[in-house]
């Protein structure tokens, strides 16, 4: 089990720079798991210009995604990128309402039922769901966030002690322990993965038996779906909700459940068996 370290806002874990991992994202790199489940992927070109889509599935895959380390780094949160400033980050996730709850609220109130242990949030930025985390009860929180140059303000929004570990996810949480962990929450970050399956392996391996995960994405699944989300550049992989359900399934994770924020902010919760 994972048992924080943390004796001042000054910690810091830093691992290998995600500039040095990045030439993996484009190479194929077949888990060592069987496939019973998971769909094979037969990709035909779609509607949408930039987009292939799966004719068994329904998932997008993008053909024009370029490597992260060309869109993610000190600057993403601002407006230079036509991205949310931090302090609009902060409104979205914890001030504007879709059916009278916050995005941060109805992440909790999904998780409400996770043991009170360690929590991984991937993706922490702006650091205001670090602070939820522990004023919910979870003794250690770690947040994974792929630049460290917005350390001071994940801290500052987070107001408690954390452990903070930047990098790539997946690279970037190799050296956190096996089954060290409660609960993972991810929110709109996994449609960003190059690297789904990997991305889906490593939270199993971080996850205790019983563990939760929670993520939320734009999916396809049986509500009408927005295609403003259909962002070639940062979004790779549009998932549709079978294939998410199958992944999971595959890579040792069970009670499968989707919800919907509202469109576009689609959630998958399953348990680690």
């Amino acid at each position: 089990r994972y048992t924080s370290s943390v004796h001042s806002d000054s910690r810091r874990i830093r691992h290998r720079q995600p500039d040095r991992l990045l030439d993996l994202v484009h190479r194929t790199k077949e888990p060592m798991i069987s496939k019973p489940n998971r769909c094979e992927h037969r990709f035909s070109a779609s509607r949408h210009p930039d987009y292939d889509e799966c004719d068994l599935c329904e998932t997008f895959h993008s053909r024009v995604a370029p490597h992260p380390n060309t869109i993610y780094g000190p600057d993403y949160w601002s407006e230079k990128h036509s991205h949310s400033t931090i302090e609009e980050q902060v409104y979205n996730v914890d001030v504007h309402t879709e059916g009278g709850v916050t995005k941060n609220q109805f992440m909790l109130d999904l998780v409400a039922s996770a043991n009170k242990g360690a929590a991984i949030e991937i993706a922490c930025a702006p650091g205001v769901m670090l602070k939820h985390l522990k004023e919910s009860g979870f003794h250690t929180v770690v947040g994974l966030e792929f630049d460290g140059s917005y350390e001071m303000v994940i801290r500052k929004l987070g107001e408690h002690p954390v452990d903070l570990v930047f990098g790539m996810f997946p690279d970037s949480s190799s050296k956190l322990p096996d089954g060290g962990f409660d609960l993972i929450i991810g929110m709109d970050v996994f449609e960003h993965s190059h690297e789904p399956e990997r991305f889906l392996i490593e939270c199993g391996r971080l996850l205790t038996r019983g563990g939760m995960l929670a993520l939320m994405a734009p999916m396809i699944g049986d509500a009408p779906f927005d295609e403003r989300f259909l962002h070639p550049v940062e979004h790779p992989f549009i998932h549709s909700e079978s294939n998410m359900r199958e992944m999971l399934l595959d890579f040792g994770f069970d009670r499968v459940v989707f919800s919907r924020w509202t469109s576009g902010h689609e959630s998958v919760v399953a348990i680690k068996l």
